[in-house]
């Protein structure tokens, strides 16, 4: 088994979407990481398709993959 960890970082950015990191989303069900590029995800995928349809500033923070 292992794992992956990674932060968030939003260079010159003045705000934080979802959208907009270095972990971002590309829809309610898909998530880009670095080193690992676009993965699937479970959980509260109607809260995230709301805040990235309304664009709501959110900001990630740690970001852990486990298998």
């Amino acid at each position: 088994d292992w794992s992956y960890q990674t932060n968030c970082q939003y260079p010159k950015q003045k705000e934080a979407f979802l959208d907009n990191g270095t972990a971002r989303f590309i829809d309610a069900e898909h998530i880009k990481l670095p080193k690992l590029g676009i993965v699937c995800i479970a959980g509260f995928r109607r809260l995230i398709k709301e805040r990235l349809v309304n664009h709501i500033p959110t900001r990630i923070g740690t970001v852990t993959i486990k298998k």
